[in-house]
């Protein structure tokens, strides 16, 4: 569950979002693509947060294996997902 929310996340819907952000300097500013690239992030970002609290939950089940590196990277790439 925490790849595939992952993945959705980082891989789908926050590339999209970027991709809408630049469309707008084609075309004259349109508040439906302004919109659409704020629901875009927001639920990008929505399901990040999920998917790093489900990881963090299956992490702490999994005491043996060392995962200080994949939740080091979690943590700064959505504090700098917050920040934009």
């Amino acid at each position: 569950i925490h790849g595939v929310l992952s993945g959705i996340s980082w891989g789908i819907l926050l590339p999209i979002g970027a991709a809408l952000a630049f469309v707008p300097s084609q075309r004259p500013v349109n508040r439906a693509w302004s919109c659409a690239f704020l629901c875009s992030q927001s639920f990008a970002y929505s399901i990040g947060i999920v998917s790093l609290f489900v990881g963090i939950h299956l992490g702490s089940k999994s005491l043996e294996v060392e995962h200080s590196t994949h939740q080091n990277l979690a943590w700064i790439l959505l504090s700098l997902c917050g920040l934009q």
